[in-house]
């Protein structure tokens, strides 16, 4: 199954001579960042407000994912194999327009994640044609 998903990449800024508690704290503010962001698409979807121009605005604010974040966040249409597991493991329970709830940790950082339209696999006769 192929997936257009959108995200939001925190990373914790920690230099490389960082203690280990600098680090931690580091984590934490990220953690504590990508969290708001959560609430923040918690409550613009109580409001009725469009959930993927709320996501794209956040993108452009919280974003540290240089390639992405102008563009809404937008990863393009995604599938296994493609070095976002993880965000594809989060992003198959969740319905077309929705959001992740829970911070979704990977090698880059953390990420929130929006799901905007699922792909059927095509039939092996729709391909032959």
């Amino acid at each position: 199954m192929d997936m257009e998903i959108s995200h939001i990449l925190i990373t914790p800024e920690v230099s490389s001579d960082a203690t280990d508690e600098e680090t931690e704290a580091a984590e934490e503010t990220a953690k504590a960042k990508a969290k708001e962001v959560i609430d923040k698409l918690k409550v613009a979807k109580k409001n009725g407000e469009d959930l993927e121009e709320t996501f794209a605005s956040l993108a452009k604010e919280y974003s540290l994912d240089e390639s992405t974040k102008d563009n809404g966040g937008s990863l393009g249409r995604i599938n296994y194999d493609t070095g976002y597991d993880e965000i594809i493991d989060a992003a198959k329970d969740l319905e077309d327009g929705d959001y992740s709830k829970t911070i979704i940790t990977t090698e880059l950082g953390y990420h929130v994640i929006l799901k905007t339209k699922t792909y059927e696999k095509d039939e092996l006769e729709d391909l032959k044609d």
